[in-house]
C-alpha cells in the first residue's frame, strides 16, 4: 500500500508496522474468503466443511478462526461482498445515465437494472449459491431486509408516492430483475445472456409504464 512508503509516519520502522500488519491481515482474510467461496460453490452451505475451507486456504485452523467465527460468518461476509458489488454497479449505472442527461425515472431504473444484470454475467456460480436458499439461520431475514431497502430506494428513484399500490409495483419490478439474474446464472451459453437481459428490461419497461 502507498501508505507504507509515502506517509510521513514511515520515518521509523516502528511506525510502519501497523500499516504492514493491516495489509497482511487483509491479505489473509482475502485468502480465507476466496477459499470459502470455492468450497461453498462446490459443496453448498449446509454440506460445506470448515476443515475443507482450512485445507483450501493453506492456512492453519487457528488463523481461520482468528479472522472469522466459523462457517456462517464466512458465508455472510461473502454474501455482503456479493450484494455490495451489485448495489455499486446499479448505482454507478444510474449515476452515469444521469450524467449523460437522462432524467426520466423509468429510464434511470432501466439503466440501474442493466448495470445490475451486467454484473450477473460474471457471477453465475455465486448467484446460484446465494439465491438458492441454502444458508445459515437468519439468512433469509437478511435478504428480506436488503429487498425492503432496495424497494424504498427505487420508490424514490421512480418518483413514486410511498403507498401500497406503488410498493407492490416496485416489488414486482425488483422481482423481474432478480428473475433475470437467475436466468442469466442458469444460462448454458454466453450467447443466451444478452437476449435474457433485453427481455428482462422489456418486461420492466412494460410494467413501469402502465398507467
Amino acid at each position: 500500500m502507498s501508505t507504507e512508503t509515502d506517509s510521513p509516519a514511515t520515518a521509523s520502522g516502528a511506525a510502519t508496522r501497523p500499516a504492514r500488519q493491516w495489509g497482511k491481515t487483509e491479505r489473509t482474510r482475502r485468502v480465507i474468503l476466496d477459499a470459502a467461496r470455492d468450497v461453498f460453490i462446490a459443496e453448498g452451505y449446509n454440506d460445506a466443511n470448515i476443515a475443507h475451507i482450512v485445507e483450501r486456504s493453506g492456512l492453519s485452523v487457528g488463523s481461520v478462526y482468528h479472522h472469522f467465527n466459523g462457517k456462517a460468518d464466512l458465508f455472510l461476509a461473502l454474501w455482503s461482498e456479493f450484494e455490495a458489488v451489485y448495489s455499486e454497479a446499479a448505482a454507478k449505472a444510474v449515476a452515469d445515465a444521469r450524467h449523460s442527461g437522462v432524467t426520466d425515472p423509468v429510464e434511470l431504473f432501466l439503466a440501474g437494472s442493466r448495470g445490475y444484470l451486467e454484473v450477473a454475467r460474471h457471477n453465475s456460480k455465486l448467484t446460484l449459491l446465494f439465491r438458492g436458499g441454502d444458508g445459515p439461520p437468519g439468512y433469509d431475514a437478511l435478504g428480506t431486509d436488503v429487498g425492503e431497502a432496495w424497494a424504498k430506494n427505487n420508490l424514490t428513484l421512480l418518483g413514486l408516492e410511498d403507498n401500497t399500490t406503488n410498493r407492490l409495483r416496485v416489488r414486482i419490478l425488483i422481482r423481474v430483475v432478480v428473475e433475470g439474474e437467475s436466468a442469466i446464472a442458469r444460462a448454458k451459453r454466453k450467447s443466451e445472456v444478452e437476449p435474457i437481459i433485453a427481455e428482462t428490461l422489456a418486461i420492466i419497461r412494460r410494467i413501469a409504464t402502465v398507467d
